[in-house]
């Protein structure tokens, strides 16, 4: 599946539930409200500052074209 195909909401939370970091904790490391963190994981749209943050907390690359 090319990285293109994986939503970043999803991605985001795939990636920190293997590296066993809480919603809470990823929250408070990137400064969003967890709550946001949590309808980002869900699909729900943010702005592209607070997903490329949250990609790079979790050790996803990010390209941006």
């Amino acid at each position: 599946m090319a990285s293109a195909d994986i939503r970043p909401g999803p991605l985001i939370r795939q990636r920190r539930k293997a590296l066993g970091i809480t919603q809470p904790a990823l929250a408070e490391q990137v400064g969003v409200n967890p709550t946001t963190l949590s309808r980002i994981e869900h699909g729900h749209n943010a702005g592209w500052t607070t997903i490329v943050a949250l990609l790079q907390a979790v050790g996803a690359e990010v390209i941006v074209r």
